[in-house]
């Protein structure tokens, strides 16, 4: 199982962050391989998948898994899909949500033999003296964390360890 070559396929995304899929992605590759999976290069993943005319994760069901795996020189194709990637910013009350699913399938055969979907979600509210004040500021922190390149990257580290909890470790 941990001697077969994985590919953390593209993110499909169901929301209107673009930056979602790359960010998400690039966390979950991190954490799979230093939980000792053996994982097909990222480059080379999208390099092939590009020749193939595939550019983001909504499109991957245009080739089987059984051709995914020949293509990628893959035993197993991990699949993702974000759900939910937002913050809403409300002076008195703010929200950040990020919801993830993700399943591991058999290259081979097409089976699913894995499938969880996390989210995590923190929520805070401030007293409605603030609300102007606060509302400044969470516009103005979202917009330093995307420049950044730190938006989400609490809750995204989160949901991606809640899901690879269920995921067998290296012995």
């Amino acid at each position: 199982f941990f001697s077969q070559r994985w590919a953390v396929l593209p993110m499909a995304n169901e929301t209107v962050d673009l930056d979602a899929p790359a960010h998400v992605r690039a966390t979950l590759e991190s954490i799979i391989s230093s939980l000792g999976y053996k994982i097909a290069s990222p480059e080379d993943v999208d390099a092939k998948l590009k020749a193939e005319a595939v550019t983001d994760g909504g499109q991957l069901g245009v080739l089987k898994p059984s051709q995914l795996g020949v293509l990628l020189d893959s035993s197993y194709l991990l699949y993702g899909k974000i759900e939910e990637y937002k913050t809403v910013p409300l002076g008195i009350y703010h929200k950040t949500a990020v919801k993830v699913a993700l399943r591991v399938v058999e290259a081979k055969t097409g089976k699913t033999l894995w499938s969880q979907t996390q989210e995590v979600v923190h929520e805070s509210a401030s007293p409605p003296k603030q609300a102007l004040v606060n509302f400044a500021v969470q516009l103005a922190s979202r917009q330093v964390n995307k420049l950044t390149k730190t938006y989400l990257k609490q809750e995204v580290d989160e949901v991606i360890a809640k899901l690879m909890a269920g995921l067998p470790n290296k012995p």
